[in-house]
């Protein structure tokens, strides 16, 4: 069996760096992790109120990514939920996350 780990640090973004380790076996990935070495405190923004909310307030934190914070947010209600997405809506969210990356 062959066991290998790869550490990508930092991936650049435009607020704060990230660090990637990624665990693999017999060229599978088992396990991988990030850390976001800057706190943006998203949660303590949330924190005590609705959570649908954060549909609205994620999406204003950031003045580039928006559209990355309103997909989180919903799928962490979807999530929460338990909600069922049909292929169409799955579709729709992946096209919508790719415009943003393009733009």
């Amino acid at each position: 069996m062959e066991s290998k780990e790869l550490n990508i640090s930092p991936v650049g973004r435009v607020e704060g760096d990230l660090d990637v380790r990624v665990y693999m076996e017999n060229g599978v990935v088992t396990r991988a992790h990030t850390q976001a070495a800057m706190f943006r405190g998203f949660e303590k923004i949330m924190q005590g109120k609705d959570p649908q909310s954060g549909l609205i307030v994620t999406p204003r934190i950031c003045g580039i990514c928006g559209g990355s914070h309103l997909y989180c947010a919903s799928s962490a209600l979807d999530t929460i939920w338990k909600t069922q997405l049909t292929p169409n809506a799955l579709l729709l969210r992946a096209i919508g996350q790719a415009t943003e990356t393009i733009q």
